[in-house]
């Protein structure tokens, strides 16, 4: 087992994380609720992407190299995939979405992995 040398960047990265997910968990879950779907419908909406995301966190408090890439990847994912999807939308939308949806993953996922890097191993 290792631990952090730089506990900002650890610390940064799980705050920065977590307060991603619990946005986009209360984003879905809200909105679910505001478009009227069924209750079944708004455990989908919630779960995609809020629980998903959720998962990549816990994923990364775990392990914080492998979440750390997993976090990277998933806002490269957005960053690419999301324009392309939704390209019709006003372009503010999709700044603005890419700025809570793709940025926060890529920041905290860059912090886990500087972590990482400069980690030592536990004495035993």
């Amino acid at each position: 087992m290792t631990h952090s040398t730089h506990p900002v960047l650890f610390y940064s990265a799980r705050v920065l994380a977590v307060s991603w997910a619990l946005f986009w968990t209360w984003f879905g879950f809200g909105s679910g609720i505001a478009e009227g779907l069924t209750p079944g419908g708004v455990v989908i909406h919630t779960a995609v992407p809020g629980l998903f995301f959720a998962l990549l966190v816990v994923v990364a408090w775990r392990w914080k190299t492998t979440g750390g890439i997993l976090l990277v990847l998933a806002g490269l994912f957005v960053f690419v995939v999301y324009p392309i999807l939704f390209h019709r939308l006003p372009s503010l939308t999709i700044f603005l979405t890419l700025l809570t949806m793709a940025v926060p993953p890529l920041v905290a996922g860059i912090l886990l992995l500087m972590d990482g890097r400069s980690s030592k191993p536990r004495p035993a």
